[in-house]
């Protein structure tokens, strides 16, 4: 018998994981087949492609993304807490058909195989994988395997049901007779289980507009659901939802359900001992909370390919590179998923009582833990536009840096960990550690990887630091345990405490500059609530941002003159930081502290010129050209300072980060209130 030929690769499943990595990789030139059972008509229902979905299918290859509409905000709601709107979202809604059309045709268009087929044993031949199916008498024989079968499918281990385990479903179908409405937002209910129960069943609710003003897709995912019947699970959606928002009232299903198992069992074990590249669900890669998995499927089969191109003769290294990349870039949204329901318990009362608060680091957390914003790859992306030469130099430092941070905190605190790699909306992630690499090369001296801890923790205090922002809330305010001011505060204290364990390690020379960082931040911030007129507003933001510059020069080792300047530079990136923060606020744009104009005015971050009066839109106008004016300043007085320095690489870095500091408020636009 002749042996059947050897293909470079072969996926079993043709969702979206699977599609979205056969795509990138034939396109590259491989030669790749998928194996799909066949599916016969499915209920028509809207999809809610994330700004990461959204990003990963631009980035596919032959890909024309099918006719879609934005959602320009997501209205969140709690029963009994205040509504919260979360702007920048940059997601799309697209009918499940027409994305499924546009991955088959790329792939085919790409030059992968498609094979209707049942998968039914996956085998280690020599030197490859063997895949029996259901209508061949032979295998199919590949060197890489990828299974994106889902939560269920050949290849995936079990995943047990204990009682001490995650269960989930979620039921999804397309509705009408809504009345419009206001805006092209979502809305996104959740329900927290009991917390006196810990068995109890938690509610997410989704619903996304779909192709007319008076239709919805309403998609309901459940935790310990207890056997409920899908349709029953759907009516107990649809009446909480009715419940919050009562112009959804009239509205019923127009056709049949869509429903399924979520597997949350994600975990770097059940990635590295699997045969095969497990993707999507089949790796269990589904928020835990929200059980969105669309684009956590997308990304990670994009990843499966950049692993396999990159060692495309050794599947096992090809394996553990993916290994990496997935545990790292999907770090904080999946570890919840395979905790004990107690901890789930904890972060569901978390996001109730955050959503009475405008504070950063609680608006940071919640979307950390609801949305799967996703890195912007690994390094900033300020960088991206320099030499090559510039990113060499910075890019490993940077990339170490992030896997000593989520390294150090993802198994205490999660969604902490989300934090500390994403950025806001398209905006560059200006990181501290940057600043310190920069400065130490404007200085003479060069970081290395060997340094990454030492910027891990630097960027752990600045996380910890932004925890106690603002004035300390009212202890009599509220009756039993604000789980969200804990959170803010033990938080904050654990950051602290895990960068001045890191920097003691790694740095123990500058652990006195640190404390008495530490020390400045607490007595300005005292000095600002107290009223104190010697203490603007920025002077916060510029002890914040001046100390990376001069942890720089300080490790470097350089003269009073050099110190001084790399201050100056520092200072000044703080300052600007905060006045493009007020210029944002008055757009009604989402801020990089991810806060409102509101909470600024009201715990002293905002100027007091802000803080007095914003009455009417001529006032808003003038105040915005006063911020804009106090941008340009700050800009102009870090260039001079920059000046001072001798031309290098790391002046160039130091340019770039002042600049990506200041960009946002080139494109500020006129504000609601004057529009």
């Amino acid at each position: 018998m002749s042996v059947p030929p050897l293909l470079d690769v072969v996926v079993v499943g043709a969702g979206a994981a699977g599609c979205s990595a056969a795509i990138q990789l034939a396109s590259a030139g491989m030669d790749v087949a998928i194996v799909q059972d066949a599916v016969g008509p499915q209920p028509a229902i809207d999809l809610l492609l994330t700004s990461v979905a959204v990003q990963t299918l631009r980035d596919t290859p032959s890909l024309e993304l099918a006719a879609h509409h934005a959602i320009e905000s997501i209205r969140l709601r709690l029963p009994g807490r205040p509504l919260r709107t979360l702007t920048d979202v940059g997601a799309y809604a697209i009918r499940r058909g027409a994305l499924h059309d546009a991955l088959f045709f790329a792939a085919t268009s790409a030059g992968v195989r498609l094979r209707a087929d049942e998968a039914i044993a996956i085998e280690r031949g020599e030197g490859c994988f063997e895949l029996m199916t259901a209508e061949r008498a032979t295998p199919l024989r590949a060197r890489h395997l990828i299974v994106a079968s889902g939560g269920a499918g050949i290849g995936v281990p079990a995943a047990g049901h204990s009682a001490d385990e995650r269960r989930a479903v979620a039921v999804a179908a397309r509705c009408a007779g809504a009345s419009p409405q206001e805006d092209s937002g979502m809305e996104m209910l959740f329900v927290p289980p009991d917390a006196t129960t810990l068995s109890a069943t938690a509610l997410s609710v989704w619903a996304v507009p779909g192709v007319t003003d008076a239709e919805l897709t309403i998609r309901v995912a459940a935790t310990n659901p207890d056997d409920e019947d899908h349709a029953s699970l759907l009516a107990r959606g649809l009446d909480a939802l009715r419940a919050q928002v009562p112009q959804l009232g009239p509205l019923t299903p127009l056709g049949g359900l869509v429903a399924g198992v979520l597997d949350t069992g994600y975990s770097r074990e059940r990635v590295a001992g699997a045969e095969g590249i497990l993707v999507g669900d089949a790796a269990g890669l589904v928020n835990p909370f929200t059980g969105e998995g669309l684009s956590y499927a997308l990304e990670s089969g994009a990843m499966a390919a950049e692993a396999i191109l990159a060692h495309p003769d050794d599947p096992a290294e090809a394996q553990r590179g993916y290994v990496r990349r997935v545990d790292f870039a999907f770090a904080g949204n999946v570890e919840t998923s395979r905790r004990a329901v107690r901890r789930d318990h904890l972060a569901w009362r978390y996001l109730s009582d955050a959503a009475e608060s405008d504070h950063p680091f609680l608006a940071k957390g919640r979307r950390a833990i609801l949305l799967p914003e996703g890195l912007k790859g690994i390094t900033d992306t300020l960088i991206a536009t320099l030499e090559p030469e510039l990113q060499a130099l910075a890019g490993p430092f940077l990339i170490a840096c992030d896997e000593v941070m989520v390294s150090t905190i993802r198994e205490d605190w999660p969604f902490l960990a989300r934090m500390a790699v994403t950025g806001v909306g398209t905006e560059e992630r200006l990181r501290p550690a940057l600043l310190l690499f920069a400065a130490t090369l404007a200085a003479g001296r060069e970081l290395d990887v060997r340094h990454a801890t030492l910027g891990g923790g630097l960027e752990l205090a600045m996380m910890g630091a932004l925890a106690f922002l603002g004035a300390a809330p009212d202890a009599h305010a509220r009756r039993g345990l604000d789980w969200a001011q804990v959170s803010v505060v033990v938080g904050g204290d654990f950051l602290l405490g895990q960068a001045a364990r890191l920097i003691a390690m790694s740095g123990p020379e500058v652990s006195w500059s640190f404390a008495q960082w530490l020390a400045d931040l607490s007595t300005l911030r005292a000095q600002r609530l107290a009223g104190d007129p010697n203490v603007s507003a920025d002077a916060t933001s510029a002890a914040m941002y001046e100390f990376p510059a001069r942890l720089g020069a300080e490790l470097a080792r350089a003269d009073d003159a050099t110190v001084e300047t790399l201050r100056d530079v520092g200072s000044e990136c703080g300052r600007a930081f905060l006045h493009v923060d007020e210029l944002l606020a008055l757009d009604g744009r989402r801020t990089r502290l991810d806060t409102t104009l509101d909470f600024m005015t009201s715990n002293r971050l905002a100027s007091d010129e802000i803080a007095r009066e914003q009455s009417d839109a001529a006032r808003v106008a003038a105040l915005k050209a006063t911020a804009r004016a106090a941008t340009d300043a700050a800009e102009k007085r870090g260039q001079d300072a920059l000046a001072r320095l001798p031309a290098s690489s790391g002046r160039e870095l130091l340019d770039a980060f002042l600049t990506g500091v200041c960009k946002p408020a080139l494109a500020s636009g006129p504000s609601p209130a004057a529009s």
